[in-house]
Formats: structure tokens, C-alpha cells, sequence
């Protein structure tokens, strides 16, 4: 389907002058790697070399929706790159993060979660709390992007569990999820709008710590609304070890049976397995999980 490919290498040549000026000079280097055929390089080069660039500003909307969605790392990152600005953000549209999502049809969010993480991995970003704040947020993006668009189905008699859809565990960095929430509520009181505050490198953020020589596990929920899946807020909270531990063996679906040896394999009493599961049950936290043929539940 190199049709498909060529549709994706368009876009890329939208979104990165730079990308645009490599095909058109040299074609066959510059889309090495691509399945494209002789005939669809050249049709690359048939419009002219201004069409590619008619919405300059394609890239700045799309950055300011990924803004919103990273706001607390991105806000970071604008203030600890020496002075360079919005211009570390901006150059994700030029990074191969960027290009391979869109060549491999993944997600722009996703990716660029990983530029955030280069930027401090590579010591461009001065602030290393970027790193464990942009990992938490592209796992709440990550939640918003896989949840279902209606709410899983309940059943307090079926014979087998998994975590929800609406449900993911993330290991942080201890401090992390209390920073998040701090810095961006202090976005918000800003005023004047989300977006703007994120850039307004004049304006200082809390100056919370992040214990790097420890971790917390945190369980977030996706807070369900009348509005598009994207727009639901996602609750954080940090949960004991064992509960966390709990709900990773839950994962991909375990019987019920199961499920409850493990609460005692974790230390519960053998009276309250049955009731800690329950209660997961109980608030949509474990949902039933479908046996097909394909797949067996995985037994005790």
C-alpha cells in the first residue's frame, strides 16, 4: 500500500520545511526506507515548492494542542532550556520522534512525550523533574487514547477479571504526581488561557521537589463526562505496593480464584481476599474479562 506511504510522507513535508527541501533535492536519500515507487517519488516534486508551505502555521496548532496535553513537563522544559523559548518544543516537528509517527501511523502525543524526555536526557532541559512529569502525562495521554468510548460492561458474577480500560498504573518518580497537580493548577490560576501560560517563560512555576532516590505507584482513572473522551479528566493517586502489585497480576485477565490467592500471596488475610476483590469489582476497577478462543485466561 505504498499509496498510504506516500500520504504520510506528504504530511510530514507539511509539518518540516526542512524534510520538504531534503526530498526535493534528493529524493531517493532522503526517503530511503520509504516503499514508495519511482513514479510516486516524482509526484512529489510535480507541485511547486511553495504549496508545501501555504499553512505555516499547521505546526504551532498542533503544538499547542500537544501543550495541553503535556503542560506541566512542557512548562518546565520552556523554562530550563537557556533562554532558547518555545523554540526546543517547536523543533519536535523536525525531530524523528515526529517522523516515525507519522510514517508508522503512531501517535503524535506519544512522540512527543519522547522529545520531552530527550530534551532532559540530552541536557538540553537544565530541569531533570521534566523527565518523570512528561512520562506520567504521556501515560495519561496514553489512557485517553486506548480507553473505549463507552464505559466497560459490569458483572459482579463473571468468573474472570481485568483491570479496566478506564484504569492504568504508572511507577513515577516519589513526588511527582503532587507536582503535576501543583504546577498545573498554577497554570490555570494564571488566566488569559492555558496555552499562553505554558509559554510565558516570565512567569514562575512552583519550585516542588521530586525524591529521585525513590518511586510511588499511582493509579489513574479516567473520570468519565457527556464530552469527548479526550476532554475527560484523569484522576492520579498513589496506592500501597501491594495493591498496585495486585492489579498488574490483574492486567491481562486472571480468574477469580486467582485474583484472590494472590491478595493472600500479598499478605491479606485469607477472609478479606474475597472481599478486597469484590470491592475492586464492586467500583469498576477489575471488569469482566471475555475468554475467546484465541486466548485462554491464565490459571492459577
Amino acid at each position: 500500500m505504498s499509496h498510504v506511504a506516500l500520504q504520510r510522507v506528504m504530511v510530514r513535508m507539511l509539518y518540516d520545511p526542512e524534510f520538504t527541501t531534503r526530498v526535493l533535492g534528493d529524493p531517493l536519500r532522503a526517503l530511503a526506507g520509504v516503499a514508495l515507487t519511482a513514479d510516486e517519488r516524482g509526484w512529489l516534486l510535480r507541485p511547486d515548492r511553495r504549496a508545501w508551505s501555504v499553512d505555516p502555521e499547521r505546526p504551532a496548532r498542533s503544538l499547542g494542542s500537544l501543550l495541553q496535553r503535556y503542560a506541566t513537563s512542557a512548562a518546565l522544559a520552556l523554562r530550563s532550556t537557556q533562554g532558547q523559548g518555545i523554540e526546543p518544543l517547536r523543533r519536535f516537528f523536525r525531530s524523528a520522534h515526529f517522523h516515525r509517527c507519522i510514517q508508522e501511523r503512531g501517535s503524535m502525543a506519544m512522540a512527543f512525550g519522547d522529545h520531552l524526555a530527550d530534551l532532559v536526557e540530552s541536557g538540553e532541559s537544565e530541569d531533570r523533574r521534566v523527565l518523570p512529569l512528561a512520562r506520567l502525562e504521556q501515560a495519561i495521554a496514553a489512557l485517553h487514547r486506548t480507553s473505549p468510548s463507552k464505559p466497560p460492561s459490569r458483572d459482579a458474577d463473571a468468573a474472570a477479571y481485568r483491570l479496566s480500560p478506564d484504569v492504568a498504573l504508572h511507577r513515577a518518580t516519589r513526588g511527582t504526581a503532587e507536582l503535576q497537580e501543583t504546577v498545573y493548577r498554577s497554570l490555570l490560576d494564571a488566566g488569559g488561557g492555558l496555552v499562553e501560560a505554558i509559554v510565558d517563560d516570565a512567569r514562575s512555576l512552583p519550585a516542588g521537589g521530586i525524591d529521585f532516590a525513590h518511586d510511588e505507584p499511582l493509579l489513574l482513572e479516567l473520570a468519565r463526562g457527556g464530552a469527548p473522551r479526550v476532554t475527560h479528566s484523569v484522576t492520579t493517586t498513589e496506592v500501597p505496593d501491594e495493591l498496585f502489585s495486585l492489579l498488574a497480576f490483574a492486567a491481562h485477565g486472571q480468574r477469580r480464584e486467582a485474583l484472590e490467592s494472590e491478595v493472600v500471596r500479598l499478605g491479606a488475610g485469607a477472609d478479606d481476599a474475597t472481599a478486597v476483590i469484590a470491592g475492586l469489582i464492586a467500583d469498576g476497577t477489575l471488569v469482566p474479562h471475555l475468554q475467546d478462543r484465541r486466548a485462554s485466561v491464565a490459571e492459577e
